[in-house]
C-alpha cells in the first residue's frame, strides 16, 4: 500500500509543488513526504498514520491514503479514508480515524432491525419518514445513500450515514461499499471518485488509464469564499474540497451563505449563491411581518429606534409590534433611514395595521449606505449603478439608492482606451463598503489607458486664430480668490489627467486650495459658476521662486474628475515619446483665449532654450500676442507617443513676457515658457500624482 501511495506522490503531487511552491523545502524522496499545502517535509512514515502532520491534513486525506483491496492487510481495520488501524482502536470510544469512521454506530452498535441511527440524530425535527440535512431542511429517508446528493450539505450521502460495516469489500471514502469489479474500471462509481485514484489502481489493473482526480476550488471570481465551517484542503495556496465533500460558501459582499457539495467531475452540485441581488426577505416574525401590527420586515433592534408619539415619555423607545398610533423612526449612528423622504417624519399605523400617509409598500429600514464619492476615485472608469432588486439601471448620484447588494459595473471613461474585454464590477456590502473597489482601483492602469491629444494639429490669443474647443479639450480656465473676496479669471491650465491640471507656478504660488477654482473646458466664462471644480491641492514646483522666476510650473489636483464630452481627450505628455524631443527651433502652438473668452491659437518658433533652467523662448508669428491671462497656457509641439498615435504633446507652460508689452497692455510677441521635459520636473509631477491617487477606500 505504501509503495502505491509513494508512486502517486512522486508522479502527481510532486510536480504540482515544484511549480507552485517556490519557497517549499527540498525533501528527501526516499524518507520524507512533502505536504501539499506549503511544501513542508515530514517523515514518510508519518503519512497516513492517523495523525495529521501537514497544516490542512494532506498527509491523511483519502486522496493520499486510500488503497486497493489487494494492498490491504488481512484482519486489520481500515478507516474509510484508507488509514490502517489496529483492531483495539475500533469502537473504543476514542476517535482514532481522522474521519471518525472507527466509532460510527454502523460498526459499533447492532440491533436486530438495523442501526441505531437515533444516536446520529438522523431525524432531527423532521418527520419519521425523513432525515434532517440542515436544521429545517428534510429529505425522504429512502434517498439516504442512493448515490445522488439531495441534501444541500450532502448529509444524505455522507460517511456519517453511509458507512458499510463489511471488511472484505472496497469502500468509497464516504463508506459506501461497491463491487470489487467496479474498482479501476475507468468509470467513477464512488461519489468521491476514490475507486479510480492512482494509488488505488496503479499496478492493480492492466487496462486502467490514469485521470487526475477532480477537485472543487474556492471560487476565484472574488465574490465567494469558504466559511470557517468548511473543512478544506490546500494546494499551491489554493483552497479546495474533494468530490462528495461539503463546503459552505459566503458572498464576499454580504453575509449570505449557502452549503454546496463538490461533484465527482469537479463541478458544484448547486448554483453558487447570488451575491449581486438582494436576497428575498422571508420574515416569519408575526410582530414585524404584518400579522400582529404594521409591517416592518427590515426591523433590527440594533439599528432602528422607534418612539410612540402618544406616550407620556416620547423619548423612551418601544419595540414591535407597532399597532394603532403615531410613531417616529430613528437610526443608530452610522445608519440611514429609508425611505429617506420620511426621515424624521411621524407615521401612522392605522386600524387595518397598514402604514398611512406613506407610499405603497412602505417598509421602514435602517441601513448603512455605500459612499457615492468612493465611486469617483477611479479616473479611468465610469460607474453604472444597478438596482439591487431587479438589476435595472439608476442614477449613481442618487446616494440614498446605494444600499447593500447594489451592483456597480464600470466601463472606460470617455477619453480612455479599453485594454481588456473583461467586465469589472463591485457590490455594496452590508457594512456600507464597496466590495472589490480597492482592488479595482489598484489595477485600473491595466484596464484602461488615456487617449491623449488628437491627430489634428490646430492653433489658438490676441491676433490669433479662432479654433474649435474639440481641438483643445484639455484647456481649462483657472480662477483665483487671493484676497478672500471674489473669484476672478487668472490663468490657463492644461488637463494631463481628468483631475490634474498643469499651469504656471506663479498662478498658484502662495494660494490655498480653497482660493482656486477650475472651470469647464471650451470657451472661457467671464464669471465663476457653482458648477466649477473644487481644488483639493495646489503647489508650485520646488525650484520656483517669484524673485527668480525660472521653472515656473504649478500643479492642481481637483476634488473630482472633469467629465469630458464625447471624443475629447486630455493632452499628451512628452515622457511617452519613443524618441527624445529637441525643442530648439521647434514649431509650436500656444493655446489660450481671446479677451472675450473664445478659444484662440497663436503659433511661434522656439528660438532658444535658456541654459540650465530648461525654460525656452517663443517668438510668436503673424503679430501674435500673449497677454497676462495667458499664463499657464500650454506650449504644444508635434510628437508621436508610444501610448497612442498622437501628434500633440504638452512640453511647457507659458510663464511671462520676455520684455514689456506694448502701450501698457502687457501683451508681447516674445515670451518665455517653462519646460516640463526635464527628468526632475517629470519626477515631481509623478510624485504629486501618486500622492493623490486615492485607492484607499474609507
Amino acid at each position: 500500500m505504501f509503495h502505491g501511495l509513494y508512486l502517486y506522490w512522486k508522479s502527481f503531487v510532486w510536480p504540482l509543488l515544484i511549480v507552485g511552491l517556490a519557497s517549499a523545502e527540498v525533501c528527501d524522496e526516499n524518507s520524507q513526504y512533502q505536504c501539499e499545502e506549503y511544501g513542508k517535509c515530514i517523515p514518510i512514515m508519518d503519512r497516513c498514520n492517523g495523525t495529521p502532520d501537514c497544516k490542512y491534513g494532506s498527509d491523511e486525506s483519502f486522496a493520499e491514503c486510500k488503497a486497493h483491496l489487494n494492498d490491504s492487510v488481512a484482519d486489520m481495520f481500515y478507516c474509510a479514508s484508507g488509514i490502517l488501524m489496529i483492531d483495539e482502536q475500533l469502537c473504543n470510544n476514542v476517535r482514532d480515524c481522522p474521519d471518525g469512521s472507527d466509532e460510527l454506530p454502523q460498526l459499533c452498535e447492532y440491533e436486530p432491525f438495523g442501526l441505531k441511527f437515533k444516536d446520529l440524530n438522523i431525524q432531527g425535527k423532521c418527520r419519521s419518514s425523513e432525515i434532517e440535512c440542515l436544521p429545517g431542511e428534510c429529505v425522504p429517508k429512502n434517498k439516504k445513500c442512493d448515490g445522488r446528493i439531495d441534501c444541500s450539505n450532502g448529509r444524505d450521502e455522507s460517511l456519517e450515514l453511509c458507512l458499510d460495516s463489511c471488511r472484505d469489500c472496497f469502500k468509497c471514502a464516504n463508506g459506501v461499499a461497491i463491487n470489487s469489479e467496479l474498482v479501476c474500471d475507468n468509470k467513477i462509481d464512488c461519489l468521491d471518485g476514490s475507486d479510480e485514484l492512482r494509488n488505488v489502481c496503479q499496478g492493480n489493473s492492466k487496462s486502467w488509464i490514469e485521470t487526475l482526480p477532480a477537485i472543487c476550488i474556492e471560487p476565484p471570481d472574488g465574490k465567494h469564499r469558504f466559511t470557517d465551517n468548511t473543512i478544506f484542503h490546500m494546494r499551491k495556496e489554493t483552497r479546495f474540497v474533494y468530490p462528495n465533500q461539503p463546503a459552505e460558501l459566503q458572498c464576499q459582499s454580504n453575509n449570505q451563505t449557502a452549503w454546496n457539495v463538490c461533484m465527482k467531475d469537479g463541478s458544484w452540485n448547486r448554483e453558487l449563491p447570488s451575491c449581486t441581488t438582494m436576497p428575498k426577505i422571508v420574515n416569519r416574525n408575526p410582530d414585524t411581518n404584518g400579522t400582529n401590527g404594521c409591517r416592518m420586515d427590515w426591523y433590527n433592534n440594533e439599528t432602528m429606534i422607534i418612539y410612540r408619539l402618544q406616550e407620556s415619555d416620547q423619548t423612551k423607545p418601544i419595540v414591535p409590534p407597532i399597532t394603532v398610533g403615531e410613531v417616529r423612526f430613528g437610526c443608530e449612528y452610522g445608519n440611514t433611514f429609508l425611505p429617506h423622504i420620511y426621515e424624521g417624519s411621524s407615521l401612522f399605523c392605522d386600524f387595518e395595521e397598514t402604514w398611512n400617509w406613506s407610499q405603497e409598500n412602505f417598509n421602514p429600514r435602517c441601513t448603512k449606505l455605500c459612499r457615492l464619492e468612493d465611486l469617483n476615485i477611479i479616473n479611468s472608469l465610469t460607474p453604472t449603478c444597478l438596482n439591487s432588486k431587479d438589476g435595472s439601471k439608476f442614477n449613481c448620484d442618487d446616494e440614498y439608492s446605494l444600499i447593500p447588494y447594489t451592483t456597480v459595473k464600470f466601463g472606460c471613461t470617455e477619453g480612455f482606451k479599453r485594454l481588456t474585454d473583461n467586465e469589472y464590477s463591485v457590490t455594496c456590502n452590508e457594512n456600507g463598503i464597496w466590495e472589490g473597489l480597492q482592488e479595482l482601483c489598484l489595477k485600473q492602469d491595466k484596464l484602461c489607458t488615456y487617449e491623449c491629444g488628437r491627430n489634428e494639429a490646430t492653433m489658438f490669443s490676441a491676433n490669433g486664430v479662432s479654433t474649435n474647443s474639440h481641438h483643445a479639450s484639455w484647456v481649462v480656465p483657472i480662477y483665483t480668490n487671493p484676497n478672500d473676496t471674489q473669484y476672478s479669471f487668472a490663468c490657463a491650465g492644461n488637463l494631463i489627467e481628468l483631475n490634474i491640471v498643469l499651469t504656471a507656478g506663479h498662478c498658484v504660488y502662495g494660494l490655498k486650495a480653497g482660493q482656486i477654482r477650475v472651470g469647464h473646458t471650451g470657451n472661457r466664462s467671464q464669471t465663476i459658476h457653482e458648477s466649477f471644480y473644487v481644488v483639493k491641492h495646489a503647489e508650485s514646483y520646488q525650484g520656483y521662486y517669484p524673485t527668480h522666476p525660472y521653472h515656473d510650473v504649478g500643479i492642481i489636483i481637483l476634488d473630482k474628475r472633469i467629465r469630458l464630452r464625447q471624443d475629447l481627450h486630455v493632452v499628451c505628455l512628452p515622457y511617452y515619446s519613443p524618441t527624445p524631443l529637441n525643442l530648439d527651433q521647434s514649431f509650436s502652438n500656444v493655446l489660450s483665449w481671446s479677451a472675450d473668452g473664445y478659444l484662440m491659437s497663436v503659433t511661434g518658433a522656439i528660438t532658444e532654450p535658456i541654459n540650465k533652467t530648461g525654460d525656452v523662448t517663443i517668438n510668436l508669428s503673424s503679430n501674435g500676442k500673449l497677454c497676462p491671462g495667458d499664463s499657464g497656457a500650454g506650449l504644444i509641439v508635434s510628437c508621436r507617443t508610444s501610448v497612442l498615435q498622437s501628434d500633440q504633446c504638452l512640453v511647457g507652460v507659458v510663464s511671462r513676457a520676455l520684455r514689456p508689452g506694448e502701450h501698457g497692455t502687457m501683451c508681447s510677441g516674445e515670451v518665455i515658457a517653462a519646460s516640463i521635459t526635464g527628468v526632475y520636473i517629470q519626477a515631481w509631477i509623478e510624485e504629486v500624482k501618486n500622492s493623490f491617487s486615492r485607492c484607499s477606500i474609507s
